[in-house]
């Protein structure tokens, strides 16, 4: 996107701020596949932990990866 709620992203670095500045205090955090889009296009959820909570952050992330159960090893294909 070039543009998120009226502010302007001019590049990668400003569409990803919020997904890692979040691990500069100290908190880990970790993306987990979701599914396809209408556009088939990936989609990923973000988890985020409490501080020196990364054991207990990547157990959650694999009970929502069993749950939603999406095979990210097969190759995208447009829908």
């Amino acid at each position: 996107p070039t543009e998120i709620n009226g502010e302007v992203l001019t590049s990668y670095i400003d569409w990803m701020y919020l997904t890692f500045v979040i691990t500069l205090v100290g908190c880990p955090a970790i993306s987990i596949p979701c599914g396809l889009n209408t556009e088939g296009l990936p989609v990923g959820l973000q988890l985020i932990g409490r501080p020196h909570g990364d054991a207990k952050l990547l157990g959650y992330a694999r009970l929502l990866e069993q749950a939603i159960a999406f095979d990210a090893t097969k190759p995208f294909t447009q829908a």
